[in-house]
């Protein structure tokens, strides 16, 4: 079964999320994708979106909603490319064409 995460990997204030596919076959090896998507968030904003934390105002909520809109058609797109076209474990580049794609 495949699994999409997105994570904030930099040290800067704003910098798009890197899609992650983690697949296990059937003898239980595992194996991944990953690229940069071209969905672009605040450090701040991600931190707060990741900890669920209250009391946010309206704009961070709207933000929140969008960006996971954003997430939800991402990854949707890249699980059901994923099924149809099984890409081979030596292909590392083609989550970076799917993104691309999208």
């Amino acid at each position: 079964m495949a699994i999409v995460y997105f994570l904030y990997r930099s040290t800067r204030d704003e910098a798009p999320l890197t899609v992650r596919l983690q697949e296990t076959d059937r003898k239980g090896n595992k194996f991944q994708f990953s690229a940069k998507s071209e969905l672009f968030v605040l450090k701040t904003f991600w931190n707060k979106t990741r900890l669920k934390q209250r009391n946010l105002n309206a704009t961070d909520k709207k933000e929140i909603s969008r960006v996971n809109k954003e997430i939800a058609t991402i990854e949707n797109f890249v699980l059901n490319t994923f099924r149809e076209e099984k890409p081979s474990i030596q292909d590392k580049d083609w989550l970076k064409d799917k993104l691309y794609q999208y």
